[in-house]
């Protein structure tokens, strides 16, 4: 640069040159270390190349993660370094500012690297420390906050390594065999920047060999008592017993206790029969011993009894009645020869067919009416003896019925029921025995039964004629009686049948007035029988022939003209009936009156006309009239 000026008047001078520079440029930066890349080591050397081509680097800074700056210094032609950093693990970020000495800054350039200097973290799941009563698998949790995992094994007991693989989250392997022992497993865990941790091991168990196990007691055989009182020797070679049961039936469990010497249950109070006790035992590893076992019986239980024959409280009609019996003993058996029978307290064993589940015997002689005890006892092969006494009644005789209504021939023109009662002295009624019928058909469901009797009232009008009722009653012993008997309905009264006179005049004022009635269903109650005539009671005459015709009759003296006979009469079932004849009485002659030509007159034509009127009030008999 040179500078030219002049005065006012023409004077003029000159500089000499000037020479600068102009720089707007920042420096260039080149981050050489840290790379975008993991460290396995936490002092990470800062290593930037800076260029400025007009003016020189003033500073260089390094940023860290933003929290702190490190001033990196020139080592050889145009490197700044810095190796005093020290990271923890995880991610971080550089940022780098370079100055020059006219001001001019870059500070674009930045790096995000990692740091990783711890090995995988190791959790084993299993196997536990424990015992196992056969080989566990392995399973392990690795987890790596900032590397992946790249290789799990499982050093076994010093002797190989398993290698484990990555199932669900988890590194496990299922190969391992083991005898039983005590074992060691030693995990090896290496993320993909080497880091291992072998740090973590676990001691287990391995027990496959369930304890050894001796029932002392009970023993193999029968007992009397009830009570069966448990004693079991148990040992086991690598653990101690966890756990004795026995097992009682296979229907529930006792916990048997250690007494120093062996393992002892409660004692127990058994039902008669075959009983199986079974011991498990437990180690404490959880291996099971459970064959050993015992059977042994019990019996306290007396015989029992069954199908009692007769029934107690029965009936029976049969007086030679049978005795019979079932009897059984599951256990020990019935005692045959120790059975013994009576009837009434008489001992009738001798008679009695004994078997070996059942007894029958027939009274030798005919029991008499009334109440019999029989006894039993039946003993079993261990002296328990099963007892019985009970009572029957022997009832020969049938029931007594009696009819109530209608009686037997009776006669009814209303029927409203249909009873009969009865009665038994030894047994009493069955009710469930009676019947009723009425002309063969069964209406006992529309009948009212009771222990005295039986009633049936129909459920519509019977017809007229002959009826037959049949009651059939059985009392508890199975005696049966049946009464039958036949009633009459007759609804209808008497029919007239003839009377006299029939429907004629009378020429004669004496004469005799009957009128004849039949009743085909009951017949007629001539009895009740009563005449008039002319409504006056008159005395009459009663006849009949073997067909069940009834006439009644009246002779008197009447008068010409109309009159009426009538008879009332009942049948035999109380119905009435009253019939009326109408007959006339004629006895004067006609009256002949208005004669043409009349007395004594004069005819004037040759040939007159002759006439007469007749009076009568029974009328003419034409054929009569004859002109003289």
């Amino acid at each position: 640069l040179r500078i030219f000026v002049n005065d006012t008047v023409g004077n003029s001078n000159s500089s000499s040159a000037v020479w600068f520079t102009v720089d707007t440029t920042p420096p260039e930066v080149v981050i050489i270390s840290p790379a975008n890349t993991t460290y396995t080591y936490s002092g990470v050397l800062a290593n930037v190349s800076v260029a400025d081509s007009l003016s020189p680097v003033a500073s260089v800074l390094a940023e860290v993660d933003g929290l702190y700056n490190l001033t990196l210094v020139l080592q050889g032609d145009h490197y700044y370094v810095n190796d005093t950093m020290l990271l923890e693990d995880g991610h971080h970020v550089i940022r780098v500012f370079a100055a020059d000495i006219v001001g001019n800054t870059n500070s674009t350039e930045s790096v995000w690297f990692l740091v990783d200097t711890t090995p995988p973290e190791v959790v084993i799941n299993s196997p536990e420390n424990t015992t196992y009563p056969g080989t566990p698998s392995i399973n392990v949790t690795v987890a790596d906050a900032y590397s992946p995992v790249d290789a799990v094994l499982a050093e076994v007991d010093g002797l190989y390594n398993l290698t484990l693989v990555l199932q669900g989250g988890y590194y496990v392997n299922d190969t391992m065999l083991l005898e039983d022992g005590h074992h060691l497993l030693r995990i090896f865990a290496n993320d993909s920047l080497g880091n291992m941790n072998s740090t973590v091991s676990v001691w287990f168990t391995v027990d496959t060999t369930p304890p050894e196990v001796t029932i002392a007691a009970p023993e193999a055989r029968a007992y009397a008592s009830p009570v069966a009182q448990i004693s079991v020797l148990a040992a086991d070679l690598y653990s101690g017993i966890s756990v004795a049961l026995a097992e009682v039936d296979s229907l529930y469990n006792v916990t048997l206790s250690f007494n120093g010497s062996h393992y002892v249950g409660e004692s127990l109070a058994l039902p008669d029969g075959l009983h199986t006790i079974r011991v498990f035992a437990n180690d404490t590893m959880g291996n099971m011993n459970d064959t050993e076992s015992v059977t042994f019986n019990i019996d306290t239980t007396l015989p029992v009894l069954s199908n009692l024959i007769p029934q107690n409280g029965s009936f029976t009609n049969w007086a030679n009645q049978m005795v019979y019996l079932n009897y059984c003993d599951n256990n020990t058996g019935v005692d045959l020869g120790g059975i013994r029978l009576l009837v009434d307290g008489i001992e009738v064993t001798g008679d009695a067919m004994i078997y070996p589940d059942y007894l029958m015997q027939i009274q030798a002689s005919a029991l008499p009416e009334g109440v019999h005890t029989i006894a039993v006892h039946v003993p079993d092969a261990v002296g328990n003896t099963a007892t019985a006494e009970w009572n029957f009644t022997v009832d020969t005789e049938a029931p007594v019925i009696t009819v109530v209504a209608p009686a037997g021939g009776s006669y009814t023109g209303s029927l409203s029921e249909v009873a009969a009662s009865y009665s038994d002295g030894g047994s009493g009624i069955g009710l469930a025995s009676v019947r009723i019928s009425v002309d063969g058909v069964d209406v006992t469901s529309g009948a009212s039964v009771t222990p005295a009797g039986i009633t049936y009232a129909p459920a519509s009008p019977i017809t007229d004629g002959t009826h037959t009722v049949t009651v059939t009653v059985s009392d508890n012993a199975g005696n049966t009686a049946t009464a039958a008997w036949s009633f009459y309905v007759d609804t209808e009264g008497p029919e007239l049948i003839a009377f006299v006179p029939g429907g004629i005049i009378m020429p004669s004022p004496t004469f005799g007035v009957w009128l004849a009635f039949m009743d085909g269903v009951s017949g007629v109650n001539a009895s009740s029988a009563a005449m008039t005539v002319d409504g006056a009671p008159v005395a009459f005459v009663t006849t009949s022939n073997p067909s069940g015709t009834f006439s009644f009759s009246y002779t008197g003296t009447f008068a010409d003209g109309t009159h009426t006979a009538s008879v009332t009469v009942s049948d035999n079932a109380g119905n009435t009936a009253t019939a009326s004849i109408a007959f006339s009485v004629d006895t004067s002659a006609p009256a002949i009156t208005g004669m043409s030509p009349p007395d004594g007159s004069l005819a004037v034509f040759g040939s007159p006309t002759i006439g007469a009127q007749f009076v009568s009030w029974s009328g003419i008999d034409e054929s009569s009239v004859v002109i003289r």
